[in-house]
């Protein structure tokens, strides 16, 4: 475990251990009185002394936890309940004591006492050995020096009732262990958790970053291309797979103010729709690129003119997603070339005019003298 890690579990584990012992404490004191009433019944002959005893620790555990609750940090609670343990040990010894010693029904009291202390309280294997033996080794002097045994067989009791006490102690400290262990297997996999998780909030971060970016990246890149298409002269139109029309740029002539139309067949005059399906839009589909076809298109206002067309399909990820159409308005080149043919012809007539001319003066220098 790491340095940091290690440092943050002893905080949380001296936290909970606060806690435990400060129920311990609050409760123990409550319940150490209330079986004041089992006194009455098993021992009535020393229910003022015992009384006496149990109010004393009681009176003690409740200084401990006003002590515990708001003047000593949770690092000391593990004294503080070491300190609770051996006086409910002491308290029950002198009461085992009075009532005979090693034959005293209160011996259960002791294994009631290191049980729930122990299964309470989040000691370390030496503590909780140390504590557990201590308290067995209390039994032991305390029934051989102040309780005479009458018979041998108060012998084998003591030493059924210590072997029962050690084995409750090597049970304690077992399930001690286990727990211990279990704690910090937990902690470790939320530790684990925890910095996955900020890893994970960390690269989402940078991927919420990285969107943005894109995203800014996309729109500067669309506003650059819709500039540069809304440039140009001709037209650009953009269909789908049925004709219809999705965009096209600002100077498009095939577009209405109001709205656009809605397959650009409308945009084609009536007589040369089906050529123009059958020789534009259905190479288009086919995948072959069309170039400088022509055709007489209606622009807005209902207006006609002579258009020249150069069209591609376009692909993405092998799939076709549309058809794209540069559109060229050829009516002034259409004027220019009549007016060309038209001087054209003027120049052959007057060429062919000069030249008869030259014929006839020619033949009127030879018929004359």
């Amino acid at each position: 475990m790491l340095k940091k890690h290690l440092q943050l579990y002893q905080e949380e584990r001296d936290a909970l251990q606060k806690q435990r012992i400060s129920f311990a404490l609050l409760v123990g004191g409550t319940l150490l009185t209330g079986f004041s009433l089992l006194d009455a019944i098993v021992a009535p002959s020393f229910f003022s002394e015992f009384l006496t005893y149990r109010l004393l620790a009681t009176a003690i555990y409740y200084f401990l936890y006003l002590l515990l609750r708001r003047v000593v940090p949770a690092a000391h609670s593990t004294f503080f309940g070491l300190i609770g343990y051996f006086i409910a040990v002491i308290m029950f010894l002198l009461m085992i004591q009075r009532l005979g010693g090693v034959r005293s029904t209160y011996f259960v009291a002791l294994i009631v006492i290191l049980v729930c202390y122990m299964a309470i309280a989040l000691h370390s294997v030496f503590i909780s050995l140390f504590a557990d033996l201590t308290a067995v080794g209390l039994y032991v002097v305390t029934v051989c020096l102040f309780s005479p045994f009458h018979a041998r067989e108060d012998m084998d009791v003591l030493l059924y009732n210590v072997f029962f006490l050690c084995s409750f102690v090597v049970l304690a400290a077992i399930v001690n262990t286990v727990n211990r262990k279990s704690r910090l297997e937990e902690f470790e996999l939320r530790m684990e958790e925890k910095e996955n998780t900020e890893n994970l909030e960390i690269r989402a971060a940078r991927l919420e970053e990285e969107v943005v970016k894109k995203s800014r990246e996309r729109k500067a890149l669309e506003e650059r291309y819709k500039f540069l298409l809304d440039s140009l002269i001709d037209d650009i139109v953009l269909l789908d797979q049925d004709g219809r029309i999705i965009r096209t740029n600002n100077s498009c002539y095939v577009k209405e103010e109001d709205h656009k139309p809605a397959v650009i067949y409308d945009s084609v005059v009536k007589s040369e729709r089906k050529v123009f399906e059958h020789q534009l839009i259905v190479p288009l589909l086919q995948g072959r690129e069309v170039v400088n076809f022509q055709a007489r298109m209606i622009c807005t206002g209902s207006k006609e003119f002579d258009a020249e067309i150069t069209g591609q399909q376009l692909v993405r990820d092998g799939k076709s997603i549309g058809l794209q159409l540069v559109i060229r308005d050829i009516s002034h080149r259409r004027k220019l070339e009549s007016s060309l043919f038209y001087s054209l012809k003027n120049i052959r007539k007057t060429e062919n005019a000069t030249i008869l001319a030259l014929v006839k003066l020619s033949e009127y220098r030879d018929i004359t003298p």
